[in-house]
């Protein structure tokens, strides 16, 4: 099967770490921090082994400042839940949020009576610097939340600038780095973010079972400002029945998932040493063999940094088709501003981050194959960048 849906889970994962994922399984599949044995004592040494390797990738101020959860929308819910929102407040998005942002932020509003308001965008929905200047200073913001790089266009937002933006007034910044996490350098503590959520299972080619929220330990004071949501056991003070008031334990509380904690540590070890340089291999390679693949439309001018799409115009979608491949469902409408993708009839796949699914570029010759025997009247169009999926996709609002 070719697999493209990576924007959603990438998949298959390193052989590393599906052989971590066993050995941990095996070897190390206790509760941490519950007993003095030496398998409890290993369990936990993963942990932090990993929380410190987390720590260095996205460029945290200290390994304590990363907390690990189940996943990404978790965290989200976590931190949003957590932080002291009050009546009348300013909470600005912008339009790239994930649900689990969104809908968390939608629940809260309707609780606590806060504004929510979308940062400015422009004619092809790159945010507006200098609108968004204006917005800040007309209704001064509270708290930001902005995504490090879309899960529909590929578009990486300017999110260290917003975030200097925002600091002039004292805002919060909390960033979604769950897509750009192992596509991006991120480097938290040279930013003016606040908060920064992870997912493990995407870009960082973990497994499913660990996300996490990291705090930029030289602005926020976490543990003043973010209350725990969720309570119980973390094998520390076990008589009180309080939670410390500071510290890693305020937060993580339950049986932590010990083999997808301590794989994403080999994940991350994995795709430091050889994954960027593998994808911007494959990039140039299907950007160099056009004759290869008489089904794509290559759009704009090549840029081997930008994330790569492709756009298939049939009805076959999310389906493994006789061994074929597997993408994003078409049923996905994301509106902007004035305009939209619009992708309900043709399904929108992510190319990014395919070295460890197509280990051989005869994958690609596959597919023109198989299409081609099988009489599929397919059309597939390869992008580059955000400009050229609005350019290809754009839509009044009159009309929507």
């Amino acid at each position: 099967m070719l697999y493209f849906d990576n924007a959603a889970t990438t998949y298959p994962k390193p052989e590393q770490v599906y052989k971590e994922m066993d050995r941990l399984t095996r070897e190390c599949a206790v509760n941490s921090g519950r007993g003095s044995y030496k398998k409890a004592e290993n369990a936990s040494a993963v942990i932090n082994e990993t929380r410190k390797k987390v720590s260095e990738f996205m460029g945290a101020e200290n390994a304590e400042d990363v907390i690990f959860t189940s996943s990404a929308t978790e965290a989200a819910n976590r931190v949003l839940r957590g932080y002291g929102f009050e009546e009348n407040m300013t909470v600005y998005v912008s339009p790239y949020e994930h649900n689990a942002v969104m809908r968390t932020l939608e629940a809260l509003r309707k609780e606590k009576k806060f504004k929510i308001k979308v940062l400015e965008t422009d004619e092809k929905g790159y945010l507006n610097l200098d609108d968004i200047e204006y917005q800040f200073m007309c209704d001064e913001p509270d708290f930001v939340c902005i995504n490090l790089a879309s899960n529909v266009t590929g578009y990486v937002l300017p999110a260290e600038r917003v975030a200097d933006m925002a600091k002039e007034y004292g805002a919060i910044v909390l960033a979604d780095a769950a897509q750009a996490a192992g596509n991006i350098e991120i480097n938290l503590k040279e930013t003016n973010i606040d908060i920064l959520i992870f997912a493990g299972h995407k870009s960082m080619y973990g497994l499913f079972g660990v996300g996490g929220f990291i705090t930029n330990s030289r602005i926020f004071d976490r543990d003043k400002n973010i209350t725990p949501v969720i309570f119980g056991g973390n094998g520390e003070d076990s008589l009180n029945l309080e939670l410390s008031e500071r510290g890693i334990s305020r937060y993580e509380v339950g049986s932590p998932n010990i083999a997808a904690i301590g794989t994403l540590k080999t994940a991350i070890d994995t795709i430091e040493k050889d994954l960027v340089k593998n994808v911007e291999k494959l990039k140039v390679y299907c950007m160099d063999h056009p004759e290869n693949f008489y089904f794509m439309d290559v759009y704009s001018s090549v840029s081997y940094s930008e994330k790569m799409f492709v756009n298939v115009d049939n009805s076959i979608h999310n389906y493994d088709i006789m061994g074929g491949w597997a993408s994003k469902s078409p049923l996905y409408r994301k509106k902007l501003k004035a305009y939209q993708i619009n992708t309900m009839e043709e399904g929108l796949l992510s190319m990014e981050n395919v070295y460890f699914v197509r280990k051989k570029a005869e994958d690609m010759h596959w597919l023109s194959n198989y299409y081609e025997s099988h009489g599929e009247n397919i059309k597939i169009t390869l992008v580059e960048t955000i400009d050229d999926v609005f350019e290809i996709y754009r839509i009044e609002a009159a009309n929507l």
